[in-house]
């Protein structure tokens, strides 16, 4: 946290700040070159050139290291597939786990 955000937080948490805190969020960039972590949360969207880009589905498929369109299809109560809507496959995505770290723990655990 900035000493800018943590000043903010304070006199927020304090009721110095009658303002909702979804209201005094600010968006900051970080400058090292490494991503926030992935969120449901907007100001954690990714920032390209000074604005703000949100991941699609398929890109947050890949971070998870799952095939491209793992979380597009699902099967209902009778059996017929249907097509899920991006705010569900963000939250498979965001309930899932990094296959890759997944495989890495399992080998390390059998390596023992």
């Amino acid at each position: 946290r900035t000493e800018y955000g943590k000043k903010i937080r304070k006199d927020y948490e304090a009721g110095k700040i009658k303002e909702q805190k979804k209201n005094i969020q600010q968006l900051e960039p970080r400058e090292d070159g490494i991503t926030n972590t992935l969120t449901g949360v907007e100001k954690d969207n990714y920032v390209m050139d000074g604005k703000v880009r949100k991941l699609m589905p398929i890109e947050c498929e890949r971070l998870m290291s799952w095939p491209d369109n793992w979380t597009k299809w699902g099967i209902n109560e009778n059996g017929e597939t249907l097509e899920i809507s991006d705010s569900q496959r963000y939250k498979m995505c965001g309930n899932g786990v990094v296959s890759n770290v997944v495989r890495e723990i399992v080998s390390k655990l059998i390596s023992v």
